[in-house]
């Protein structure tokens, strides 16, 4: 695929610093994101990768500053377009959501509201950011729902989420997300639970409307192949912290860290011939009884003894190109 080409120059579209999101329950502090630093570019689209629990989705929550108790963001800076977002109200921040930064939630099923009509729930996005009548914010979202390609979209703007199959759902949440034309557009998870040939044409369509309206893009997955495919950087994510970021060529060609290994060892390659994958041993971490150095450590299959106790620094190794491991160091 081809990328598109970005002046260096530009000042970051979004820049997060040392962000750091904790939820306070019975068994401790859980510190789901724990000095995370990267930036996005305009029109351009990263992809956020880990497991399930390494901090993906609440680094994304805490951006739309949509974090609900017991969590909170502790310490760090959002930047977008100059404008530090932990420091707006309320208020302010309602003004950037859906009209600057938009997200296509997970489960679209979930998301939308099961007694308003799609119509309804469209028409809505335009209401609170645009002055508009009700007759023109309907005819809207009929584009809207042209555009992401749902047929008889008259139909469809009288029913209710239930009477859509899950791919057409997921279709509306991305007519809603790219509504206003946001300047970024966070995809948590887009294709969760549909079946590999919607999973395709719901990718495609986040590609072709990012083309069509110059968004930058956080695509957020537990797949490697996904983000081979659709992003020009990724971010490595375990235990709330960055374990690697940089290139998708260089990360694929030469994985730094032992978890990116581990994830791209998972990864079904069309090119050799394995008998089976190999898995990463063992299960992700408990967040709020992690050691206090690597959160892959107990994992690990090449640790060191400080690996343990000692936190590796996240610390550029060449151009965009970030790890945090002591065996780098210490090969």
């Amino acid at each position: 695929m081809q990328k598109e080409k970005r002046n260096p120059s530009d000042n970051h579209l979004l820049e997060v610093k040392n962000l750091s999101t904790h939820f306070s329950t019975e068994e401790g502090t859980v510190k789901a994101v724990d000095d995370v630093s990267f930036y996005v570019d305009n029109r351009e689209t990263i992809g956020i990768v880990g497991e399930s629990g390494s901090g993906k989705s609440v680094t994304a929550l805490s951006i739309l500053r949509i974090i609900t108790e017991p969590g909170k963001i502790v310490s760090g800076k959002i930047i977008f377009e100059d404008r530090e977002l932990t420091s707006l109200s309320e208020s302010e921040m309602r003004k950037i959501r859906g009209r600057d930064i938009s997200m296509i939630f997970q489960d679209p099923m979930t998301s939308l509201n099961p007694v308003l009509t799609i119509g309804e729930q469209l028409a809505e996005t335009y209401g609170i950011h645009e002055r508009i009548s009700k007759h023109d914010a309907l005819e809207n979202a009929l584009t809207m729902l042209k555009k992401v390609g749902i047929p008889l979209p008259e139909e469809r703007l009288r029913q209710y989420p239930f009477e859509l199959s899950g791919g057409m759902r997921q279709r509306v949440m991305i007519a809603m997300s790219l509504a206003l034309k946001p300047k970024l557009l966070i995809a948590d998870e887009p294709t969760t639970a549909l079946d590999v040939t919607i999973q395709a044409q719901i990718l495609e369509l986040i590609r072709e409307l990012k083309r069509e309206f110059g968004s930058a893009v956080i695509l957020i997955t537990h797949d490697l192949g996904v983000v081979a495919e659709n992003c020009e950087r990724v971010i490595v994510m375990y235990g709330g912290r960055i374990m690697e970021e940089g290139n998708i060529k260089d990360i694929f060609k030469n994985p730094l860290h032992p978890y990116t290994k581990g994830l791209l060892a998972c990864l079904p390659r069309p090119d050799e011939k394995r008998e089976k994958l190999d898995p990463i041993p063992g299960s992700p971490p408990r967040l709020a009884e992690l050691n206090p150095g690597c959160p892959f450590e107990e994992r690990c299959t090449v640790k060191l003894k400080r690996c343990f106790n000692d936190r590796p620094l996240l610390t550029s190794k060449a151009e965009r190109r970030r790890v945090a491991c002591w065996i780098i160091d210490n090969p």
